[in-house]
Formats: C-alpha cells, sequence, structure tokens
C-alpha cells in the first residue's frame, strides 16, 4: 500500500493538462467539448488526463507548414511581356 501513495499518478487534472500542453485550461476545456483535443478519462465525476495520451494527442498535432502556401496574383505588370 505504501509504494501506491509514494508512486505519481499517471494522471493529470486539467489544469495539469493544459500546464503540460502549454495551453489553458479554458482551451483545454474547448477542445474536449467539440471533440478535438486528446483523450480524457472521468474518474468519480473528475476529468482526468493519462500522460501518455497528451503525449500521443501531441505528437499527432505536428505539421511541417503553418499555412498554405500564398498564391500570387498576376497583376497588369506581371503578364509575362518582358519587353
Amino acid at each position: 500500500m505504501s509504494d501506491n501513495v509514494s508512486r505519481k499518478s499517471p494522471y493529470f487534472t486539467i489544469m495539469q493538462a493544459a500546464s503540460h500542453l502549454l495551453v489553458k485550461p479554458s482551451t483545454l476545456n474547448k477542445w474536449r467539448h467539440l471533440g478535438i483535443g486528446p483523450v480524457f478519462r472521468t474518474h468519480g465525476g473528475r476529468i482526468v488526463y493519462l500522460i501518455e495520451d497528451l503525449d500521443a494527442w501531441s505528437e499527432s498535432q505536428k505539421h511541417q507548414k503553418a499555412f498554405p502556401p500564398v498564391r500570387h496574383k498576376p497583376t497588369s505588370s506581371d503578364d509575362g511581356d518582358n519587353k
């Protein structure tokens, strides 16, 4: 029993999970309600996040580009005639 008491929990509260992901708790709450955030569990009515689930969700959010490339719209001076 003493091993369980001294061992750290693998679960984070909303505050701890938000801190781990570097977002505000309100952002994490919004993501949860929209169904776009990390998976969560309820323990006795309390929302908790497994640390490994937070890290897996974060890993799934990797991107190589921030935004789609901006397309250049030709102007009358860009008509290809460079005389």
